[in-house]
């Protein structure tokens, strides 16, 4: 076994003494550029102001949107538009979709009213998108703004688990986890509970 034994024939990472998880790769860095530009670089992004949009968090469920912008915003988490998806989703929460207006209509407004070539709309384009929808349900805008704005935002539902007898009745727990389940020690060890 030379080339195992021998560590003077050792290459690459190894002959240095192998990778650690101390190492650390910048996100940026590309081969063959030097820690100074590294460096360079972490001043420059310093200096430069940040542009970046922070995520709107959900607000509770039931709180009205002050307009319809803000319902926007609440839809789309803070980003600038919307795709068909979330169109959708405005419709099925704010109860838009209904005898007049289907999913399908849904999909044929934001078709209608999104620019050629994209796949998303944004604000303005999701007023036209309301109008439309205002329309189909022969009523007026101002209506229909205000019976969405007072449902707030997107509502959200998950599946609850069913009881499970064994998992969560602990007194019906059994061999270790009956006396409180195992413990290691610092060896890593399970320790005796009995």
């Amino acid at each position: 076994m030379k080339f195992h034994d021998d560590k003077s024939l050792y290459t690459g990472v190894h002959a240095k003494g192998g990778p650690t998880t101390v190492d650390e790769i910048h996100p940026s860095a590309s081969f063959g550029q030097s820690p100074s530009g590294l460096a360079d670089q972490e001043e420059e992004k310093k200096a430069a102001p940040t542009k970046t949009k922070s995520k709107q968090e959900a607000v509770p469920t039931g709180e009205p949107a002050a307009n319809l912008e803000e319902l926007f915003s609440r839809f789309t988490l803070g980003q600038p538009d919307m795709d068909s998806r979330t169109l959708v989703k405005v419709a099925k929460d704010c109860k838009i979709i209904g005898k007049k207006v289907t999913t399908t209509d849904c999909d044929l407004v934001f078709s209608k009213v999104k620019a050629k070539g994209s796949q998303r709309i944004n604000y303005n384009q999701f007023e036209k998108a309301i109008e439309e929808f205002a329309n189909k349900q022969k009523t007026s805008f101002e209506d229909l703004t205000a019976k969405i704005c007072a449902i707030g935002g997107p509502t959200y539902t998950g599946t609850k688990a069913e009881a499970v007898k064994y998992h969560d009745d602990k007194s019906l727990y059994t061999g270790v986890h009956g006396k409180g389940g195992p413990s290691t020690t610092g060896d890593g060890a399970i320790s005796d509970i009995s």
